[in-house]
């Protein structure tokens, strides 16, 4: 009797132990599978005259999360989620270096583009994703030569010909 119960608990055990390896397998492929599927597309946003640029990462069909740096002094960073409500657009969170937080609610251009804008005490939060530098400058009231990085400079050649 006492081994037919040590069996079953070795039994019970051993199944419980390669249910919880399937799982934590399942986690890392599913982990993977979301870097292999996602898509990166061009952030940018406009407050307080001060244009911010990044990278949305669409890991779903229905959530991305933005990162945004600033692009002159001082420095400010802002890391947000994008969340689909409905069909046309969302709401995109953001906590930014400087300790605010603003709800954006954004409008679907397609599936990886959109625009929103919110006030934020007197001055306007923009934001676009996925749009091509023009559109994005036409939304966020910029010139598109400040939304194309700078290209890096090509060192002259000193070798002789």
């Amino acid at each position: 009797m006492q081994s037919r119960f040590g069996i079953f608990i070795f039994r019970r055990c051993s199944l419980l132990t390669l249910l919880l390896v399937c799982l934590a397998s399942c986690s890392t492929v599913d982990e993977t599978a979301t870097r292999w599927f996602s898509s990166d597309t061009h952030a940018a946003a406009v407050f307080e005259g001060r244009l911010l640029q990044g990278k949305a990462n669409f890991t779903s069909a229905r959530e991305a999360s933005i990162r945004l740096q600033a692009m002159e002094p001082p420095s400010l960073g802002c890391l947000g989620t994008l969340r689909f409500t409905g069909t046309g657009g969302g709401i995109a969170g953001f906590t930014c270096s400087d300790g605010m937080t603003v709800s954006i609610p954004f409008q679907s251009l397609s599936a990886l583009r959109g625009t929103g804008r919110v006030r934020v005490g007197e001055s306007m939060f923009a934001l676009t994703y996925g749009l091509r530098p023009e559109m994005a400058a036409a939304f966020l009231a910029l010139p598109a030569a400040r939304l194309v990085p700078p290209k890096p400079a090509v060192a002259a050649s000193t070798a002789a010909p």
